[in-house]
């Protein structure tokens, strides 16, 4: 009877201690979340859609490059219905004369046709937002001014 009053008396404690532990280390984790609080965001892509519009210098830099002037009004055909190439490199063409040599298989991959108006200024836009000025810099006397 001895021996099992002591085994019970040792398991009794062993078990308080266990249960005083974990409890101790229950309640340091829920001192620590009051101590040091954590915010959890939830990460969202957002997406915007810039547009031609969107963009005013890119109109100027667009109507330099077909009329001639940053103030005139740029266009996609010729009255004949064909598009418009450029007079210095035919490879040129568009509202915003996107070199066909160097763009048109980047455009395609990315969903543009740089044939119809919509394809070649929304290429334009996304030329601008990658590389600023530079496919246009020929022109840069007209609309830099």
């Amino acid at each position: 009877m001895q021996k099992f009053i002591y085994k019970t008396k040792v398991t009794l404690v062993v078990s308080a201690f266990i249960c005083l532990f974990l409890w101790s280390c229950v309640g340091s984790l829920k001192a620590g979340q009051l101590l040091f609080p954590v915010t959890v965001v939830k990460a969202q892509i957002v997406t915007a859609t810039i547009s031609y519009n969107d963009i005013p210098f890119l109109h100027k830099i667009c109507n330099s490059e077909v009329t001639g002037s940053p103030t005139k009004e740029t266009y996609q055909f010729k009255s004949n219905g064909d598009v418009v190439r450029g007079k210095v490199d035919k490879s040129d063409i568009g509202a915003c004369q996107i070199n066909e040599r160097y763009n048109n298989d980047l455009a395609r991959r990315l969903g543009y046709d740089i044939y119809t108006e919509k394809g070649n200024k929304d290429f334009a836009v996304y030329l601008y937002l990658t590389q600023g000025t530079a496919p246009w810099n020929a022109s840069k006397s007209m609309w830099s001014k």
